[in-house]
């Protein structure tokens, strides 16, 4: 039996850049974060992925950072490794605001596994998935979903945790909300 707890939860009253999750406690077997984001992207152009980094005493350097991702469009889909390229793992799929003009903004939801989190004799592994319903000018079908997995190729503990976004559009919406979990197994 697993026993989730949440740890805290982030509400954006604002527009913000980051949301940042300091002192993580070393108590628990496994983490989850859950959350709806939007990227207030305004253009096909802007990404607007999430970036999701972590660290001990300081960020962990981009040559441990190790992830494979699957996303998936309505109309086609793709594949995405990468090896010690950056400094954090990217999730897909997170910008999803409508791209018609006038259009209501929409968000997308994320769910990111991270086992192993608190241990120096396992390397930490990431699950995540996100998704969106964004409809991109001359293209409405843009509805996404990702998959990926992630390994930090090193053992020290995390102790903090980032979320931020990756384009030009360097902000979270307001009323993007995450929250933190420790979950133990039983």
């Amino acid at each position: 039996m697993a026993v989730l707890e949440a740890i805290s939860t982030v509400y954006c009253e604002s527009d913000v850049t980051s949301i940042e999750w300091t002192g993580i406690t070393q108590t628990y077997d496994h983490l989850q974060i859950r959350g709806t984001c939007q990227n207030p992207a305004t253009d096909a152009s802007t990404n607007g992925w999430q970036k999701l980094s972590f660290g001990g005493s300081s960020y962990f350097p981009a040559s441990k950072y190790h992830q494979h991702i699957l996303d998936i469009y309505a109309d086609s889909e793709r594949t995405h490794a990468a090896s010690g390229a950056d400094a954090f793992f990217q999730i897909p799929s997170i910008n999803s605001r409508t791209m018609e003009k006038g259009a209501p903004a929409m968000y997308s939801f994320t769910l990111v596994d991270i086992f192993h989190y608190s241990t120096t004799s396992y390397r930490t592994v990431i699950k995540f998935w996100a998704g969106n319903a964004r409809g991109i000018s001359g293209t409405p079908n843009r509805q996404g979903l990702c998959f990926g997995t992630g390994l930090i190729q090193d053992t020290p503990a995390i102790e903090k945790i980032t979320f931020d976004c990756y384009g030009a559009s360097n902000t979270l919406s307001r009323g993007t909300c995450m929250t933190l979990y420790g979950w133990n197994i039983e």
